[in-house]
């Protein structure tokens, strides 16, 4: 998911696709989870939809009394705000980017979804039969296709009727198609249509959110929805009036406008760090505030510029880092950092960013909504699972060392050393599964956890010191007695701390019966297809040439009939996984040259190898190679092509033999 902070970031991301043609957008606050057509959200109306559809016609008889299509009648029931199944589109993002920011108090971020898609025809059989079912009070099959004849003069098959059904149809914009509205055609609007949901074979009056996967999501903070709107009023005139040409939101615009927003510091944020990290040249002070609501960036930057202010008198740099919450402040994903610096000071310290008018600079992360989303789906954890995790593991390493500490106290190092060795293997398992269990989003047990994966890291340093070959053996002693001594002070606060976090949290012997660090299972990501593979696709195709010198080094070339500056890696294995070589290469006329191999100059041993030619992810590809194989590589195909995983790959591999 991308995050855009103002129109210009908003553009460059839509750059990307500039090569699609039909690409549709929608947009909507994040606190909605699916995108749902209006009925959908309530069960009454949606088992009632054939009644409001006839009763809306006969309610308001001259409104419809023009219109001939089931299509028109629903697009004409949208309008007056009668729930359909419709879902609003548009293919202006900057209408959708309106509509996503246009609820600036709301205390949410808003996205903008792009469907890069090929829309239909409101003539197709697909659209038709979509807007015929809200129509229709019996949904048989028989009875579905008898209504769609009478209405449309033509047949369709019930197996027509099933697959149309349940997939939602998006309908192509066209502008000389209106649908008699004003409003539709300022906004550049069209619709999805929902479908409904089969089971055992029959239709159900139950409709389904839009469940197609946007093939970019793009993310505005909340804090950034009132500039967003601003900008794109006074650089492309769009606003209410021109969204909705109707009288009423010309009182909404001028409102908005030019009402006093009062805005009270009090109860806003909150002061929970203060550090002074002066030197001898200037006196300088760190400051760390938490937000108690959601505001806009312009009401950040005047807390910022307050709390700089209490500080200014007393010292010559000022840093205040900004969070959203205390979940965001634990992990330091900051959403702004203010700097102040005394024109008077001399040797001043490097800048962190864009200065104001009135002197205070700001660094504005870009990202901090993709941070703040992958650490509450990945990584943030219960802190009663984390306590039980983490002490039942923090067991081994508490045994392990206790053995160890006995021998290196005994004064027999060589011992110590093949004693060690010895649990070398289970000491750094054991270190690699603290990093599995997540954090918490406390920051003071996040300290107190931080001591577990702490007390491992400096039982697994040791390794590092009685591997070195550089060093006298006293001075080896003394790094490995360092780390010993880090390992039993950290023992000794997790001990000291244990049952204070224990009743805090309300820790049973229940929970350590049924929390298990066996039981831990990551999340692997897996992306989602949002682009059909062209039919036309090219079947790619890869040669290898492998020469072997009689050094047994080995040089390696190709052909392919990728299109140019497709980059490739080429790995050379063993099999089993060990890599005996990497190299990048190219694509240039169908040909390419990974260049000569050698382990350290060397030739290779003989036996059996693998030659791994691999093409990554799209993103990591030139942008002309990107142009024509597509952002999903849905212009590739054949059995080299993989997509599986984080994104589309390739992977080819030829084994040679060393003799």
């Amino acid at each position: 998911m991308d995050q855009a902070n103002n129109l210009s970031q908003f553009l460059n991301i839509l750059e990307r696709y500039n090569n699609y043609g039909e690409k549709y957008y929608r947009g909507q606050l994040s606190r909605y989870e699916t995108i749902n057509s209006s009925i959908s959200r309530n069960l009454g109306l949606i088992s009632n939809e054939f009644r409001l559809y006839s009763e809306s016609q006969v309610l308001k008889e001259d409104e419809f009394k023009d219109i001939t299509t089931p299509i028109d009648y629903l697009a004409k029931m949208q309008h007056y705000g009668i729930p359909t199944r419709l879902i609003d589109l548009t293919v202006d993002p900057l209408v959708a980017l309106f509509f996503s920011v246009q609820n600036i108090d709301v205390e949410s971020d808003s996205l903008v979804y792009v469907f890069i898609k090929k829309g239909l025809s409101k003539e197709s059989k697909h659209v038709r039969l979509l807007s015929l079912l809200p129509k229709l009070e019996n949904y048989d099959i028989p009875f579905v296709q008898k209504q769609y004849f009478a209405i449309y003069n033509e047949t369709i098959s019930q197996e027509e009727i099933i697959d149309y059904s349940t997939k939602p149809a998006f309908i192509k914009y066209e502008e000389k198609i209106n649908y008699q509205n004003n409003r539709i055609r300022n906004q550049k609007g069209t619709f999805v249509i929902c479908n409904n949901t089969l089971n055992n074979g029959l239709i159900e009056h139950q409709i389904e959110p839009l469940n197609d996967t946007p093939t970019v999501t793009i993310r505005i903070p909340h804090e950034y929805k009132n500039l967003i709107k601003q900008e794109l009023d006074e650089k492309y005139s769009i606003n209410d009036t021109y969204i909705y040409p109707e009288l009423p939101s010309v009182a909404t615009y001028l409102i908005e406008k030019y009402k006093d927003s009062n805005f009270s510091y009090e109860n806003k944020y909150t002061i929970v760090n203060i550090e002074d990290i002066s030197i001898l040249t200037a006196k300088r002070i760190s400051v760390v505030v938490v937000l108690e609501k959601r505001l806009n960036i312009q009401q950040i930057k005047d807390i910022g510029r307050k709390v700089i202010n209490k500080y200014v008198k007393e010292y010559d740099v000022v840093w205040v880092y900004i969070a959203n919450n205390f979940s965001d402040y634990t992990i330091n994903n900051w959403i702004i950092t203010g700097q102040w610096i005394s024109p008077a000071l001399k040797n001043k310290p490097i800048t962190i960013g864009v200065q104001d008018t009135d002197g205070y600079l700001w660094n504005e992360s870009d990202s901090y909504t993709a941070v703040t989303a992958y650490f509450e789906e990945n990584v943030f954890e219960d802190d009663k699972k984390l306590f039980v995790l983490n002490t039942k593991t923090i067991s081994t390493i508490k045994s392990t060392f206790d053995i160890l500490n006995n021998v290196f106290r005994k004064g027999d190092f060589e011992e110590f050393k093949s004693k060690f060795n010895s649990h070398k293997e289970l000491i750094d398992k054991t270190y690699g599964i603290f990093s599995e269990f997540g954090l918490s989003r406390e920051k003071n047990f996040s300290n107190f956890l931080s001591y577990f994966s702490l007390a491992a890291c400096s039982l697994s340093n040791i390794t590092y010191w009685i591997e070195r070959t550089d060093l006298k053996k006293q001075s080896i002693k003394y790094q490995v007695e360092k780390c010993l001594i880090d390992v039993e002070e950290h023992l000794t606060n997790i001990e000291n701390e244990s049952n204070l976090w224990k009743e805090k949290l309300n820790i049973t012997d229940k929970d350590f019966d049924t929390i298990n660090p066996s039981n831990i299972s990551k999340t692997e990501f897996q992306y989602n297809k949002t682009i059909p593979i062209d039919p036309n696709a090219l079947i790619v195709k890869i040669d290898l040439d492998i020469h072997i010198n009689s050094d047994n080094t080995i040089q390696v070339k190709g052909d392919t009939n990728l299109f140019d500056k497709a980059n490739l890696l080429l790995s050379i294995t063993n099999g089993n996984g060990k890599i005996y070589g990497q190299n990048k290469a190219g694509v240039l006329n169908g040909i390419f040259d990974f260049g000569k191999f050698s382990i350290r100059g060397k030739g290779y041993d003989t036996g059996l190898y693998y030659a791994e030619v691999s093409l990554s992810i799209p993103n990591t590809q030139h942008k002309d190679f990107v142009k024509k194989s597509g952002i999903e590589y849905e212009n590739l195909t054949g059995s080299l092509i993989n997509r599986t995983g984080i994104g589309p790959s390739l992977k080819y591999v030829q084994t040679f033999e060393i003799s």
